[in-house]
């Protein structure tokens, strides 16, 4: 009986010692030697040298792709952000198939032998719309997001319970690629302050993942940064981008400053080799030198980074979030190594370079895959579908006064505003409102009103104003604010007034333009009444359809030019693909081959304000199809932000 207990204990003990998952050898652990300012991954000395990619900004169909390129340059981690709002974009309804697969991504990097640094948030910035927080949470009346108010914290926690679940069988320590796993999100730039709420939220991590979890912050680089990030418990890390190396030990120095006894790795968690880009903006870019440059210096300070981003992809529908001076474009192009459609670029072929040259590094670059295939199909003639009030309404209420988006249920897109006028006159006010208004008088555009910049315009002049008319209000959300994420909400915000009497009585309709099968049935029907009333085709703005064709085995990605179009989105096959607007810098929409098919394809175009053009004329009212996308800077556009928000 001895023996037999004996040799139990041999075989249960080589069996912990000997356990492995998909080719990781020992037992699987990830903690740190603060004696010897480093890592240990199952025993061993280690670092990181990661990418940024997020997985809802790629197709589903190319995670892959891009994870065996960021493999090929050599990394041996990944880093991604968990959107709150992308999995449960209704309050209760939880989605985790298809495009918002998580497991998924994450076992195809750790087949691909990558690790990963996770950081589910609540709050995750990103660029990404409301900072990755629900916009349902705005229902919950006087809430305050990031701070213990258990109008916000219940709603994390229940989250968090069906989320860190799934995450915890993906950890290092059980065998899986996860190293660690980050609270919140750069707290620090954050005026919140409450370390109340940021020690409730580790301890919320910790009942889900365990105590033997390796917890992180990331904050700038700087002690102003750092005075409210840190958490007791919690390894500190910064970001910051190139810079000198005078300024790059000043940022280490600060990080060290808020780990146990100053000792610890050190770790740039957001190295930047870009930035996002907004409408009318361009940015102040990095040279492949100066990234490696930095690169090499930190390197040889022993420190583990994460390059932010490697691949940005593409803010498709209507997901880009909002900055106080406007919104984030539809690309999330961030000038990364990788380009939104998967190409490789100079930036990349540096790092690979430097990172192939690299003696002590294990993880040696790889055969770089071939570029994605682009095509361009060509010329698309449109055809008017019908105005913006045409658009497909989902749901209509009446009320005295005019309700928000989120009054109404309704997270992103458009809602359209109607009442009939008691009395006349000529300036019609809206003395707060988001985003943009489209105004009309019996179907007649009056003007058009966007909030930024500030001071912004409240007012609208009718034009021959009379009793009874009706005034309609197409409404825009943009986008929500990311940063510092106050409380966003969407709409018409307050009384509308009519010189000086306030207008009641409104019907208020939210328009469903993101399910895409149903809205191209719809105006499908319409084009057909359209055309049997001998619609005039000469229009300012509105719904445009048209059709291109794909051969068998000529299916790639592709970009839809819209050049010589103004404001709106586009929709292909029923897939919305972004928002538009002839400012730039960008001017093509990126469209990944798997919204297409072969044979016959449907565009759309809602176009929202445009010169004056005929759809019957030469070389009018077309859309193109072409094989690259295109990027116009010039001196008028303002640069928004140079490396981190102060």
């Amino acid at each position: 009986m001895k023996n037999w207990i004996r040799s139990c204990l041999i075989l249960c003990s080589f069996s912990l010692t000997v356990s492995t998952t998909n080719n990781y050898q020992n037992v699987t652990s990830f903690s740190i030697d603060y004696d010897n300012d480093r890592f240990l991954l199952d025993g061993e000395p280690f670092r990181y040298l990661s990418g940024s990619i997020h997985y809802f900004r790629v197709h589903h169909r190319y995670w892959e792709d891009r994870l065996r390129r960021m493999r090929a340059l050599g990394l041996n981690a990944i880093q991604t952000y968990v959107p709150w709002n992308f999995h449960e974009p209704v309050e209760g309804q939880y989605i985790f198939d298809h495009q918002r697969d998580l497991v998924e991504f994450l076992r195809i990097a750790e087949r691909l032998g990558l690790y990963v640094l996770l950081r589910p948030g609540p709050y995750i910035c990103a660029e990404w719309e409301n900072g990755g927080l629900p916009w349902w949470l705005l229902k919950r009346e006087g809430i305050r997001m990031r701070v213990n108010d258990p109008l916000y914290t219940t709603a994390v926690e229940k989250w968090m319970s069906v989320l860190l679940p799934k995450i915890e069988p993906l950890l290092r320590k059980n065998g899986g690629p996860i190293l660690m796993v980050q609270v919140e999100n750069e707290y620090g730039s954050y005026g919140g302050c409450d370390g109340n709420y940021t020690i409730w939220l580790r301890d919320l991590y910790k009942k889900f993942l365990g105590e033997d979890t390796l917890l992180y912050t990331t904050d700038g680089g700087d002690e102003y940064f750092l005075k409210c990030g840190p958490i007791p418990g919690v390894y500190p890390t910064i970001d910051f981008g190139p810079t000198s190396s005078e300024d790059v030990d000043k940022a280490f120095k600060a990080q060290r400053n808020h780990t146990p006894n100053h000792r610890g790795p050190l770790v740039n968690s957001e190295y930047y080799v870009g930035w996002f880009d907004m409408w009318n903006a361009t940015r102040d870019d990095s040279t492949p030198d100066q990234i490696v440059d930095t690169a090499k210096y930190m390197y040889e300070l022993g420190a583990s980074i994460n390059f932010y981003l490697i691949h940005g992809g593409t803010n498709f529908g209507f997901w880009n979030g909002a900055e106080n001076d406007g919104a984030v474009l539809t690309s999330y192009n961030f000038s990364a190594p990788v380009e939104e459609d998967g190409s490789i670029n100079s930036k990349y072929l540096a790092l690979r370079t430097w990172i192939k040259s690299l003696k002590d590094w294990k993880q040696k670059p790889q055969d770089v895959p071939r570029n994605p295939k682009k095509i361009g199909y060509g010329k698309i003639k449109m055809e008017h579908v019908g105005g913006l009030l045409d658009l497909p309404s989902n749901q209509c209420v009446e009320s005295e006064k005019p309700k928000t988006f989120e009054q109404m249920d309704h997270s992103m897109g458009f809602m359209a505003y109607s009442t009939i006028l008691k009395t006349c006159g000529r300036n019609l006010t809206f003395p707060e409102y988001k985003d943009w208004l489209y105004v009309f008088l019996d179907g007649e555009h009056q003007g058009t009103l966007y909030r930024h910049p500030t001071p912004h315009q409240t007012t609208v002049q009718l034009k021959n104003c009379r009793v009874g008319q009706e005034v309609t209000i197409l409404a825009e959300n943009e986008g929500r604010l990311t940063y510092e994420t106050i409380n966003d909400y969407k709409g018409i915000l307050a009384d509308v007034s009519l010189d000086s009497t306030k207008l009641s009585d409104w019907n208020t309709c939210t328009i469903q333009i993101g399910k895409g099968e149903k809205f191209q049935e719809k105006t499908l029907q319409k084009l057909k009444k359209l055309k049997a009333k001998g619609q005039n085709n000469k229009v300012l703005h509105g719904v445009f359809t048209g059709t291109f064709n794909i051969e068998k085995g000529n299916l790639a990605d592709t970009f839809i030019d819209f050049s010589n179009w103004g404001k709106g989105l586009i929709l292909v096959n029923g897939h919305n693909i972004g928002r538009y607007w002839k400012i730039g810098p960008q001017f093509a929409l990126y469209v990944p081959k798997h919204f297409l098919k072969e044979g016959g394809n449907r565009i759309f175009v809602i176009e929202l304000f445009h010169k004056y053009f005929d759809c019957n004329a030469k070389h009018k009212c077309k859309i193109e199809s072409i094989d690259h996308g295109i990027w116009r800077y010039n001196s008028t556009m303002k640069i928004r932000f140079t490396y981190k928000r102060p």
